[in-house]
């Protein structure tokens, strides 16, 4: 790494330290201390998944690509000089990179697209006419998608679950945890059906015991990791973590809810949506980004003909510039104080009409 990639990185770090120091409250309940241990952690989550790409390019019957502004872990020369001439650096042609992956997949390579999520936007033409139209199974890992990562108006990367999502023949996959994202990431690159894209956790390197799968093909099952009756709770990627402090805040009120891992934004399990409607009154929607066109706005349109109530949450649509992350979570009621208030609300029959309230 050369003294200016080196000032790069030590820079991002100190910003990333900064940034969660002054906002530490709205990422965890625990003490100080356990939480700086934590988040020294978090800083590793980028290097441990792309030191896992790295690894995975013997497999790659193609190229890996990788679209940036400036050198970070996965581009530094250690990494590139591992990948070989696997690995392309696009720079800033997001559209350029969607079609490239998308011509490759088509000729049998397996090709890997890496994009900050903030910048899926550019290449939305070429996701839906290029990649998706032809079905080309390509792989794009989107990295940074949450509400805690960069926060200034042109950067939100808060958006990307209602533009991938709802493009056809998109598979959109939210992993929870380090070892569910390796499983998907392992499965995309063998898959020889649909486009896959995976929403790489941005709350890093988490570890909980949710079951991973060796094929991700066909219809996506949810996962109900907890199960209880009145509530049940759907975290989804970087939101399960969420889902189940909400489920343990519920279980002190003497309320046990149902904890469902979803593992895809694009599809809904139909079936495990019907089963918790026999003894459920309550379905709450956590997604890490937009509720606009997001994942909770498909589970509140599949119970709307049903007596079931669906608590969708997420951020509400808007241009937010340079916010404080605590109040910003305050503000689309995403504390667990906040949650167990609501649903005790509904619970109650007096459902809050705030955005994300019931549908």
């Amino acid at each position: 790494m050369t003294p200016k990639q080196e000032n790069y990185r030590h820079l991002g770090q100190t910003m990333i330290r900064k940034f969660a120091a002054r906002n530490m409250e709205a990422f965890y309940t625990d003490t100080k201390e356990e939480a700086l241990k934590k988040l020294e952690r978090e800083l590793t989550a980028r290097e441990t998944y792309s030191e896992a790409l790295v690894g995975l390019t013997s497999r790659l019957a193609g190229v890996w690509l990788r679209a940036n502004i400036v050198l970070d872990e996965e581009t530094t020369q250690a990494n590139r000089a591992k990948a070989g001439k696997q690995f392309v650096d696009v720079g800033i042609c997001e559209e350029h990179a969607v079609a490239f992956v998308s011509a490759l997949a088509k000729g049998g390579a397996k090709p890997v697209f890496s994009v900050v999520s903030t910048f899926v936007q550019r290449a939305y033409d070429q996701l839906s006419q290029d990649l998706c139209i032809n079905d080309s199974p390509a792989t794009i890992l989107v990295t940074t998608g949450g509400l805690a990562t960069m926060n200034d108006v042109t950067h939100l990367c808060w958006f990307d679950i209602p533009l991938l999502a709802n493009v056809p023949n998109l598979v959109y996959l939210c992993p929870t945890s380090e070892k569910e994202y390796f499983a998907m990431l392992d499965w995309s690159i063998g898959h020889a059906g649909h486009p896959v894209a995976i929403r790489e956790p941005s709350n890093g390197v988490r570890e909980n015991d949710v079951a991973v799968l060796s094929d991700y093909s066909g219809p996506v099952r949810f996962d109900v990791t907890r199960r209880g009756k009145a509530v049940a709770i759907l975290g989804l990627g970087n939101f399960y973590a969420l889902g189940a402090e909400l489920a343990d805040a519920l279980a002190a009120k003497g309320i046990a809810a149902t904890l469902v891992n979803p593992r895809c934004a694009s599809a809904l399990d139909v079936e495990t949506l019907d089963a918790l409607a026999a003894d459920h009154r309550l379905v709450v929607t956590l997604e890490d980004g937009v509720i606009d066109g997001g994942f909770g706005e498909k589970v509140a349109r599949h119970y709307g003909p049903t007596d079931v109530k669906v608590l969708v949450r997420g951020a509400a649509k808007q241009f937010a510039d340079r916010y404080d992350v605590a109040d910003f979570l305050k503000a689309n009621r995403l504390t667990v104080p906040q949650l167990v208030a609501d649903c005790e609300d509904v619970l109650r029959g007096a459902g809050r009409t705030e955005t994300g309230a019931c549908a």
